[in-house]
């Protein structure tokens, strides 16, 4: 890409409020997402638990996003607890013949 081009488009986002503050949503998601995943178990379960409270309050888009918070965070705990049983924590509960 032509420099001329980079500092127009980059001039253009700057002086944007409007993508200023979606590319900080953004970055806030993304922030979220990775620190979620960081937290010892424990504190993502209470951190699940509120989340499905607020889920619950709520209606309408909101709800919806909490929700799918709350879905993230039992998600991140199923595959901890994934971990910590390791390989053969898998096949746990599967009968055999």
């Amino acid at each position: 890409m032509p420099t001329q081009r980079i500092k127009q488009q980059v001039a253009s986002a700057i002086e944007n409020p409007d993508l200023r503050k979606a590319i900080r949503v953004m970055d806030n998601i993304r922030e979220a997402h990775d620190v979620m995943w960081t937290l010892p178990a424990p504190i993502l379960g209470v951190l699940r638990d509120e989340l499905l409270r607020m889920a619950q309050d709520r209606t309408g888009p909101r709800g919806k996003l909490k929700q799918a918070w709350d879905e993230f965070a039992q998600q991140a705990l199923d595959a901890r607890t994934r971990e910590r049983k390791g390989v053969l924590g898998l096949y746990q509960g599967i009968k055999r013949p």
